[in-house]
């Protein structure tokens, strides 16, 4: 049986064999940690793939049609790589074996009949379903909880099956992954453009269920901006979205769907906006003297009608961070040259820098580098020498997917890694960065550590903006402790966020590990006809495995 999560790391992120850094650099980047957040001095001990299976128990699952024997699997291996995302707690569980919680099955379809006749099955003997697009989740999504239950893996529903180049969509199997849909539509000369930092593995239908962003979403969208209808399999049936332009008659039925986040139905076709393969597309980095200059800046350039098809604002903290990072990851001299540089320039400790993304015709590109230059000169920011932008922004564009791998590395040398997001309008952009970082610092010093924390704006929309914070800090050798330590500041960062109104998230989902904070976002009324919502579509309950909304399994 081949299947795809046999090339992917078991037990972190990623691909089997890829490795980040070499020693050299990661001696390096240890020193680093050591110095701003102390010493790890034990080893936290790590299950093995072979002694993690044999805490997993026989399936009790039980397959006698003859058609489910080729897509259903019971094998303890199969089950086991199957049933962790990414989320924090997935590491502790599969590193450690701590609250374990396996699938009792996993079934591959390779069509909708297929997908139909595992639904009626599971129907029919009452198992959960459980849907997995590419594992990618942070939020505990596709952690296994109720069961018996079924994971259903679209891994093999990942075929462009139309490009309609008259009405500009494409029609795409919800479990093709990110360079499976750009490779598939570059053929045609056309792209997606969703571009999540999970791309290599994330797939269209988990960024439907979890309303995800890409980072070029100034450009493209957000994948509801993207998303214009499809096909989904309902407890009542098949149902189809028609992909008009626009209507004014009645809810769009289609944000039923978008965020769902496996709730309500499965969705096999998606219908999705395509754009033509740009002519160009530019990267480059822009230094600003402070935050509240490249805040402005923001807000005007948003303003304008250009190409911009992305800006990313590291506050300080994170800028300082990510040179200090840089110059532990193999680029000292040149790092150093530049701090030198922008010193000499009058850049000193509150400076910050900015990505910025141009995409379109060349025509679009040039006319809009020449006034997005020019607004930047307005607010003092810095872009020249242009060969020094251009190259910070090449060096973006090659390892914008590679900064998840840094889990990995990371937790070798004892040190974990999260982040959180929200959304939030401009005039509490400042405070909310500011509170948000203070209670994970203040949760981390009950429990007598020092952690490294930094935020970064990278989704920029005219009335506010996202607000994505990461967070290091040294492993605990229990499983228990850590897990504990993290909650904490999990909790205390989401307390800041509802109560400054803020979204509790912005392009993860609400998941498992999020659902205890959406009624300050929905209040009452709004859990209420989520609940019953999610009642009718799916009254038999077979999808839910606690993500989103906690509902009664009566």
């Amino acid at each position: 049986m081949n299947y795809k999560n046999q090339i992917r790391k078991w037990n972190g992120w990623g691909k089997n064999g890829f490795h980040l850094y070499d020693q050299n650099i990661i001696r390096d980047l240890k020193s680093f940690l050591s110095n701003q957040i102390g010493e790890v001095n034990f080893k936290i001990k790590e299950i093995t793939k072979e002694e993690l299976l044999k805490k997993v128990s026989v399936s009790s699952i039980k397959i006698n049609d003859p058609i489910l024997k080729n897509i259903f699997f019971l094998e303890k291996e199969i089950r086991l790589d199957y049933s962790f995302g990414q989320s924090f707690p997935d590491w502790i569980s599969f590193k450690t074996g701590w609250n374990l919680e396996i699938t009792d099955a996993v079934a591959f379809p390779s069509n909708i009949e297929e997908l139909k006749l595992l639904y009626d099955y599971c129907k029919k003997n009452q198992y959960k379903i459980l849907i997995y697009g590419g594992g990618t989740s942070v939020v505990g999504h596709i952690r296994p909880e109720n069961h018996p239950v079924i994971t259903i893996s679209m891994e093999k529903l990942n075929k462009v099956l139309e490009v309609n180049k008259e009405n500009s969509f494409a029609i795409i199997q919800a479990g093709a992954n990110g360079p499976e849909i750009e490779n598939q539509l570059q053929k045609y000369g056309y792209r997606l453009g969703h571009y999540p930092q999970s791309f290599e593995l994330s797939t269209l239908g988990g960024w439907i269920a979890t309303r995800s962003s890409g980072q070029q979403s100034l450009y493209y969208g957000k994948i509801e901006d993207i998303f214009l209808g499809g096909k989904v399999l309902t407890d009542k049936g098949e149902w189809e979205i028609i992909p008009n332009p626009a209507s004014s008659a009645g809810p769009d039925l289609k944000y039923w769907i978008l965020g769902s986040e496996g709730r309500t139905s499965i969705l096999y076709e998606a219908i999705v906006k395509i754009r033509k393969l740009p002519e160009t597309e530019e990267f480059y980095g822009v230094f600003f003297k402070d935050v509240f200059s490249a805040i402005n800046f923001i807000k005007q350039a948003i303003q304008l009608k250009t190409s911009l098809s992305m800006i990313r604002l590291s506050f300080p903290e994170e800028t300082l961070i990510n040179l200090e990072m840089a110059k532990a990851t193999g680029y000292k001299n040149i790092i150093e040259n530049l701090i030198k540089y922008l010193s000499f320039r009058g850049y000193k400790n509150q400076f910050c820098m900015m990505i910025l993304g141009f995409t379109g015709t060349k025509k679009e590109v040039h006319t809009s580098k020449k006034i997005i230059i020019d607004l930047i000169k307005d607010f003092n920011g810095l872009i020249k020498p242009y060969f020094i932008s251009k190259k910070l922004g090449k060096s973006w564009e090659k390892n914008r997917f590679y900064s998840p791998y840094l889990r990995n590395t990371l937790w070798e040398l004892g040190y974990g890694v999260d982040t959180l997001e929200t959304c939030l309008p401009w005039n509490k952009i400042i405070e909310a960065k500011n509170k948000i970082e203070f209670a994970i610092k203040e949760a981390a010093k009950k429990h007598n550590e020092e952690i490294i924390v930094y935020t970064h704006l990278s989704h920029i929309y005219l009335n506010g903006s996202s607000l994505y914070t990461t967070y290091l800090f040294r492993l605990k050798e229990s499983p228990e402790e850590l897990f504990q330590f993290w909650k904490d500041m999990k909790q205390a960062a989401s307390k800041v966020i509802t109560e400054l109104k803020g979204t509790i998230s912005h392009q993860h989902g609400v998941g498992k590990d999020h659902k205890t904070y959406l009624v300050f976002e929905k209040g009452q009324i709004g859990m209420e006809w989520i609940k019953n919502y999610i009642k009718n579509a799916d009254p038999h309950q077979l999808l839910n495995n606690n993500n989103l909304i906690d509902i009664d399994h009566s």
